[in-house]
């Protein structure tokens, strides 16, 4: 599990932490989400754009709920800014690679929808879409 360190670089969960903490890793600090203290190491950055942390347990299980109720624009849970689908990617993990299957599905999905030109297969259980244009010159 990675965390965004001050400058936006990667680094391990907690590296992120230390403005609102010290740098000391045992330091105890408050989750936004379940309100319990917990070590400074077991805290990441939920964006990079606003600068809430929260335990990465919480945030895990706050991206499998959104994620599972089709939600694509995902707030912080702190604040109204949206996550960039890196961050969901970053604070799920590598282990959780279905649930970012699911989501980029659901993402490409949405943007689909508003697309005039595109066009769902009709076979039942396709996902196939297809990109009509119409040419009214002939």
């Amino acid at each position: 599990m990675e965390a965004l360190d001050g400058q936006g670089m990667s680094g391990a969960v907690g590296d992120d932490v230390s403005e609102a903490g010290g740098s000391d890793p045992g330091t105890m600090l408050d989750c936004t989400l379940c309100a319990l203290p917990q070590p400074r190491s077991c805290f990441a950055r939920v964006t990079a754009a606003c600068g809430h942390h929260a335990c990465v347990d919480c945030l895990r299980r706050y991206l499998t709920i959104e994620i599972m109720e089709s939600r694509v624009n995902v707030e912080c849970p702190a604040c109204p800014e949206r996550l960039h689908p890196n961050d969901i990617r970053r604070l799920l993990g590598s282990d959780a690679a279905d649930l970012v299957a699911k989501y980029e599905e659901f993402a490409l999905r949405r943007l689909l929808v508003h697309d005039p030109d595109a066009r769902w297969c009709p076979a039942p259980d396709c996902g196939y879409v297809f990109h009509c244009t119409i040419d009214t010159h002939y």
